[in-house]
């Protein structure tokens, strides 16, 4: 009789155990069909969406004095820790007399931790088309309207405090989810009123889809110079 009771405890035991396997693959392979293979770590899926490219697309921007931009995103690494997006791309000359072509090239990668979107620019050059800021946190949980986060950056061998700040939430006309963020830089040398600022949209499963800047002013430092702007026109 003991060792009947003997073998029902185990039977039970070897069920429950079982049952536990059962439940974790399971909960696990229902993330990765909601949120993409290329990521393991469940609390970066919101911030997920608005960067889950897919690898060997191509992505078009058109900007100011027609600008034309062109970018790959080469590959996606995921571990349990962060996703990192790798990116290169090349601005498109309307003329090639007099450009060196080596100062054309872009190259960049984010970094989602699961909290926050980093974005590495490797382009040593201050491209119009860039952010003067090369190693930035351009979104931070919580994903809200008036979030705001600061960090410093170096710029012309200065440092200086940055502040970010979501100054809308919502939805495109194809009912894409986008976040828009603000950046200020105050008393900057080299831009106008010693301010540079720049503003920056993402879509949901795009990524960047506008971005505009303030270039940097010519002479009296006093003086508001243009902004350049560039947007997403066409996905490959």
């Amino acid at each position: 009789m003991k060792g009947c009771n003997k073998k029902v405890i185990i039977a039970i035991l070897i069920l429950f155990v079982i049952s536990i396997l059962t439940f974790v693959f399971f909960k696990k392979n229902v993330l990765k069909v909601a949120y993409g293979e290329n990521i393991s770590h469940a609390k970066d899926k919101v911030l997920y969406k608005f960067f889950k490219l897919q690898e060997n697309t191509t992505l078009y921007y058109s900007g100011s004095l027609e600008y034309v931009e062109e970018i790959n995103v080469n590959s996606t690494e995921s571990n349990d820790n962060e996703t990192i997006v790798n990116i290169s791309g090349k601005v498109i000359p309307m003329s090639d007399e007099g450009l060196d072509k080596s100062n054309l090239n872009i190259k960049l990668s984010y970094i989602l931790d699961g909290t926050s979107v980093r974005q590495i620019i490797e382009t040593p050059n201050d491209m119009h088309s860039q952010s003067i800021i090369k190693d930035s946190k351009i979104l931070v949980s919580p994903l809200a309207v008036d979030n705001t986060w600061t960090e410093n950056f170096n710029y012309k061998s200065k440092e200086y405090t940055a502040s970010t700040k979501i100054i809308n939430i919502g939805e495109n006309e194809e009912g894409k989810k986008i976040i828009e963020t603000e950046t200020t830089v105050n008393n900057i040398e080299g831009f106008g009123n010693n301010t540079y600022k720049e503003t920056k949209t993402y879509t949901e499963g795009f990524g960047l889809t506008n971005f505009t800047r303030t270039l940097p002013s010519f002479g009296d430092s006093q003086t508001p110079c243009l902004d350049f702007t560039k947007k997403l026109f066409k996905t490959d």
